[in-house]
């Protein structure tokens, strides 16, 4: 038997249900623009493209760049920066798939991984060019 509290758990939910327009117990059968708009936001949340919205990232990625490969305190050099934010900034752009990190001994090198980079970026391209086709694909110049 249910007690009064997880009843009106029970009936919340379905308030819940009705007020988004959903029918209760019911699954919903997302829609192709759903479908696309989801793909959008993986796309445009990804941690790869949120790495390089941050100016101290970016600033943090030219000077690996620059530098080719490199350790924390090399690419820390000449930054206005604190080193221990440079390491985080580099661990967060690894972790996106944009350097690649090698540990030799206690020092960890940091270079680019140029491959993932544009691997990246062409998924990013392909994604879009999916979401575009869908919502609008009179003015869509890319369409084979």
């Amino acid at each position: 038997m249910l007690s009064p509290k997880s009843k009106g758990n029970d009936s919340s939910a379905l308030s819940n249900a009705r007020r988004k327009g959903n029918p209760p117990n019911r699954k919903h059968t997302k829609s192709s623009k759903e479908i696309h708009l989801d793909l959008l936001d993986q796309i445009l949340d990804s941690k790869f493209l949120n790495s390089l919205s941050d100016s101290s990232r970016v600033t943090v990625l030219k000077k690996v760049i620059l530098l080719g490969r490199a350790d924390v305190s090399q690419i820390a050099e000449d930054l206005p920066l604190d080193k221990s934010v440079v390491s985080r900034h580099l661990t967060f752009l690894s972790e996106a798939g944009i350097l690649n990190r090698t540990k030799i001994g206690k020092q960890v090198f940091y270079e680019p991984d140029p491959q993932n980079i544009l691997k990246r970026f062409q998924a990013i391209i392909d994604g879009v060019q999916q979401v575009i086709a869908n919502c609008c694909p009179i003015v869509f110049p890319f369409q084979k």
